[in-house]
């Protein structure tokens, strides 16, 4: 949005949810001409109460994700200058930090490993856009790369979430260390019969079989041998 004042960005969210101004004022319980006010910023940004049930009122009347909700919320405490002690301050840098790389797509297992690795001040610096933020699958980087980015200072973090397949060296790793999820049981392993049916060919069945079964399945094989063999 152009403008980042609060009114403005209240007036713009209200009409992107297509809620009128005297719904958000019957929902939130507040004069529809003082909201008028606030939206034309003719009047100071509300008290931060206020801003919480403007949010609430706003996230009510949108289909939004969890993620989004949160998003909107700080971005209205924000701009009403409600994001004052250090813990909310820290707090709002990593939840806009987590937002831009959901909006690179990146796997949320991924989003929650960034923020517990990732620095402050280099979460501080690709957010003001002072340093530019790549991701890549580890597959994907060559060592010249990491090399490359080494020689200028740039920091490379590897994320390997817990949960994650990548996070193990193959997966025959992931099986063996997830061994209990897996059916395990051999007596549930179902017999398998193979009868030869020429040079190259096999009859191959699955599941335990009677006498008379195997012997007419050895006749057919025969008759398959005896066509191959023409």
């Amino acid at each position: 949005m152009k403008n980042r004042g609060f009114g403005h960005y209240l007036r713009d969210t209200r009409k992107k949810f297509s809620l009128s101004l005297r719904k958000l004022a019957n929902l939130t319980d507040l004069d529809p001409a003082y909201l008028s006010r606030v939206e034309r910023e003719m009047s100071p940004a509300p008290r931060r109460e206020i801003v919480a049930k403007l949010a609430d009122a706003l996230c009510q009347c949108a289909e939004l994700s969890p993620a989004e909700k949160g998003r909107l919320r700080r971005e209205l405490l924000d701009l009403s200058g409600h994001l004052s002690n250090e813990g909310e301050l820290i707090d709002d840098l990593s939840h806009r930090f987590a937002d831009r790389l959901r909006d690179m797509n990146i796997p949320e297992s991924y989003v929650l490993e960034a923020i517990k690795k990732v620095p402050l001040d280099e979460m501080r610096k690709v957010m003001l856009d002072g340093e530019p933020l790549k991701v890549k699958m580890a597959d994907e980087i060559t060592h010249e790369e990491l090399d490359a980015c080494s020689s200028v200072g740039e920091e490379v973090i590897a994320l390997q979430p817990e949960d994650s397949l990548t996070s193990h060296n193959s997966p025959s790793d992931y099986i063996k260390q997830h061994y209990g999820e897996f059916n395990s049981d051999k007596s549930q392993v179902k017999p398998k019969e193979r009868f030869r049916a020429g040079l190259n060919a096999y009859i191959e069945v699955e599941g335990k079989l009677s006498s008379s079964q195997q012997e007419q399945l050895r006749s057919i094989a025969m008759l398959i041998r005896s066509i191959l063999e023409e």
